[in-house]
């Protein structure tokens, strides 16, 4: 079986340098598990106004999965994107707990979770399984598995989408979900 051809994205693009200075439209993508990425389906996001699907690269889907998903949103006349979750990663958190991001020094989340106990002396509290990239030792594990994960899924895609690479939610310890400017 020949392998599919490069999406419609990666084939007809112009030079760079011929949009130098445009403004590009935002990427409308929906985001589901490559086996949801059917023909049928496909078709349905097509005509609901869709781009482009982004599918979830993780290590549970095989090379023939993403294969698929490639093909069924190329005959669709969407471009394929894969969507890689790098902060939480509960197999990191897990073999490494020390690289989990932690509520921080303060205790303003307190506020939001009274019932939590505070840590005590010498403990911390972590956001599992907030795995962030702020650490040579986790930064060089994220590589790698993001790697791992792009040889997976072969070369049939527009682009890439890495999804939370900065710190924990509340990560500063204010309790602010969207604050994540602290690591």
């Amino acid at each position: 079986e020949a392998p599919p051809q490069k999406p419609r994205a990666a084939r007809e693009q112009p030079p760079a340098e011929s949009n130098a200075g445009a403004r590009a439209a935002p990427l409308q993508a929906v985001i589901v598990d490559p086996g949801d990425v059917t023909a049928e389906n496909a078709s349905k996001w097509k005509r609901s106004g869709f781009h482009a699907v982004a599918a979830v690269l993780d290590e549970k889907h095989g090379r023939s999965r993403f294969r698929d998903a490639a093909r069924a949103a190329d005959d669709a006349g969407l471009d394929l994107y894969l969507w890689i979750e790098v902060g939480r990663n509960p197999k990191l958190a897990e073999e490494h707990p020390e690289w989990m991001a932690s509520l921080g020094m303060h205790t303003d989340w307190q506020k939001r979770y009274p019932r939590v106990t505070l840590p005590k002396e010498g403990e911390v509290a972590k956001a599992y399984p907030w795995v962030p990239i702020g650490y040579r030792e986790s930064f060089d594990a994220q590589l790698a598995r993001v790697g791992k994960l792009l040889e997976l899924a072969g070369d049939s895609f527009a682009g890439v989408l890495l999804n939370d690479l900065q710190g924990g939610p509340a990560s500063c310890g204010c309790g602010n979900l969207q604050c994540r400017w602290a690591i």
